[in-house]
């Protein structure tokens, strides 16, 4: 574990899906530590999802109009709509990220100066 390398506290890893809950319970600061960048990760998947489908409907209705038919306008909507979900949801992953490995008095020192 990365974080393991930079805290003195956390000399071993966890050998266990349960182990590795235990130890970020204990020493992030509770069951909530569980849900660190929750909230990030639902604004990216929902506008991320939102261009996603947007992107797809333009395309395919592009393509009808112009009169291509088959299962290559599907799947090159499909691929417009992936392309657009990156666009917009990369941010926010990276954000999520960030909280997610951010030690907790980071986090905190984080929270204190923007509020």
């Amino acid at each position: 574990i990365f974080y393991a390398a930079q805290n003195k506290k956390l000399s071993t890893q966890p050998n266990s899906v349960a182990a590795c809950i235990k130890q970020v319970v204990r020493n992030e600061g509770g069951v909530l530590a569980l849900w660190k960048g929750l909230h990030v990760t639902m604004m990216r998947d929902g506008i991320g999802v939102g261009a996603w489908f947007a992107a797809y409907e333009i395309s395919r209705r592009f393509l009808e109009k112009n009169e291509m038919s088959g299962p290559l306008p599907v799947l090159f909507s499909g691929a417009c709509g992936g392309v657009a979900f990156w666009l917009v949801a990369l941010p926010f992953d990276s954000i999520k990220s960030i909280i997610q490995t951010a030690r907790v008095e980071v986090r905190e020192d984080c929270a204190s100066q923007t509020s």
